[in-house]
């Protein structure tokens, strides 16, 4: 029995003029037409140039007389089109070609044109970086030129094929769905996709929100993640593009920024389980993740959060702070705009906040009962430990010293404005015997920090509930 399969290699250069001179045929009857962007005819043009991996391209042939066969492009045909393109169509490569620089080598020369080499007589080579920005293939070296048409192209044929069944083929090979703008913006962020892709399994996504089953493949979670990283560590930077915030966060993220993000996703699970679903919809996921962050400051137990959601449902929604109500800034069409979410951020933090101080007016009021003014060992003597003495300061002093050594010291937690609080926070782990824990807390911090509170009482009482949070969670995750 004759094989259906057959397979072969070609150079790019033959298989695109058998394309150009009809020997393959691009006009099958059901193919769909050309549909590439310039950015996917960029990347393809340029793995090429790098000699990096092409799919087979599969072919149908159809048994027109006696030795006489036409071939159709099955599955392979926007790759084919986009490469003639650039062979035959003077296509110029794009300035939007991420990574546009490519090394090759080629003979290095004299002055005179002559070949250069070495006293024994072998060639020298010489490693060129090459743009490949607002090129076309004329415009090409001769090693690149030389380089796509030698590129070799696997082909896999089905033989002895009627129309119906080549229809058939394309049918198959091009049934699936391409990427959409979220998978695409989940490549760029390689450095931390393992990580997103576990939080992503976090239970608020399954008990706290309400959607459809596909959201979680189509990579909506994996979004929603990132957005919330931008919203609560790095709102100043926000990008509307989901490719611009992966490719930034890629960059300037730290695995503590996603791992508080799952510690916030998992407290505010714990206490709301299904019965918000209608208030974390999708599009404010990420503005109410960086509002329980600012929560977090508070030193409250996380029940006084639940409260606060319970009220906004009931009557805060609608309550306008600065002449404008959640409610009415919720009914905007642009949820991803830099402005509307940070009017959605203002107002559920002031609205949090009036709820807060009312319901907790005596914390509050102890809270706000501080003195700028008041030295270190004041300091620690009402909040920490009263019968301190200078020499213990200058002991505190000592291990903060030895325990920054890894963290950014020109970060804004180190100004002298923040050294109350920071040494009552290694005061109350020596007290306490964390003091082994604080060094790795300390690096965790300060990478999902850049400013502290003013307020040094609120501000120490924020990194104490930080400290025992991270402490909390490290055993948990060893037990």
């Amino acid at each position: 029995m004759a094989k259906k399969i057959r397979k072969r290699t070609l150079s790019l250069e033959s298989y695109l003029e058998k394309i150009v001179e009809e020997d393959i045929s691009d006009n099958q009857d059901v193919q769909r037409m050309f549909c590439w962007e310039n950015v996917m005819v960029n990347e393809l043009i340029k793995t090429v140039l790098t000699d990096d991996y092409i799919p087979p391209i599969i072919l149908g042939e159809e048994d027109l007389e006696e030795d006489v066969v036409q071939q159709y492009i099955v599955d392979g045909m926007q790759r084919s089109s986009a490469l003639i393109k650039f062979r035959y169509g003077n296509y110029k490569i794009t300035p939007s070609l991420e990574e546009p620089f490519i090394q090759y080598q080629r003979k290095m020369k004299d002055e005179n044109n002559n070949i250069c080499k070495d006293e024994n007589g072998k060639v020298i080579w010489e490693s060129i970086e090459y743009d490949l920005r607002r090129k076309t293939y004329e415009m090409l070296p001769p090693e690149l030129k030389k380089m796509f048409d030698d590129y070799q192209i696997d082909i896999t044929i089905h033989q002895h094929c009627t129309m119906a069944q080549i229809s058939r083929l394309v049918r198959r090979y091009n049934n699936h769905r391409g990427m959409n703008q979220s998978q695409k913006a989940f490549t760029y962020i390689d450095l931390y996709a393992r990580k997103i892709r576990t939080i992503s399994e976090n239970k608020f996504f399954k008990n706290c929100i309400s959607c459809s089953g596909s959201e979680r493949s189509k990579g909506t979670y994996e979004r929603l993640v990132c957005e919330s990283v931008m919203t609560t560590f790095f709102f100043n930077n926000w990008k509307k593009a989901a490719k611009d915030m992966s490719k930034f966060l890629n960059e300037k993220a730290t695995e503590e920024h996603f791992e508080a993000i799952d510690q916030y996703l998992s407290r505010i699970e714990n206490i709301c389980k299904d019965n918000f679903t209608d208030v974390f919809v999708l599009k404010n996921v990420a503005v109410w993740v960086s509002v329980f962050k600012k929560f977090t400051e508070y030193g409250l137990d996380d029940s006084n959060f639940l409260e606060f959601i319970k009220e906004f449902k009931k009557v805060l929604h609608s309550k306008k702070i600065n002449n404008i109500s959640f409610d009415e800034l919720n009914e905007h069409r642009n949820t991803k705009d830099r402005a509307t979410l940070k009017g959605k951020i203002d107002i559920l933090v002031s609205l949090m906040d009036e709820f807060l101080h009312n319901t907790n007016e005596k914390i509050f009021d102890v809270l706000d009962e501080y003195d700028p003014n008041q030295n270190i060992i004041d300091f620690i003597k009402e909040n920490v430990k009263e019968d301190v003495i200078e020499d213990d300061i200058e002991f505190y002093k000592s291990l903060l010293e030895d325990w920054s050594v890894e963290v950014d010291n020109s970060s804004k937690l180190l100004d002298e404005g923040n050294i109350n609080s920071l040494l009552a926070a290694i005061a109350y782990s020596v007290e306490n015997e964390l003091d082994e824990e604080v060094p790795a807390w300390m690096v965790s911090f300060f990478d999902r920090n850049s400013t502290y509170i003013e307020n040094q009482k609120k501000n120490y009482t924020y990194m104490i509930n930080d400290l025992n949070e991270f402490i909390r969670n490290k055993y948990q995750l060893a037990s």
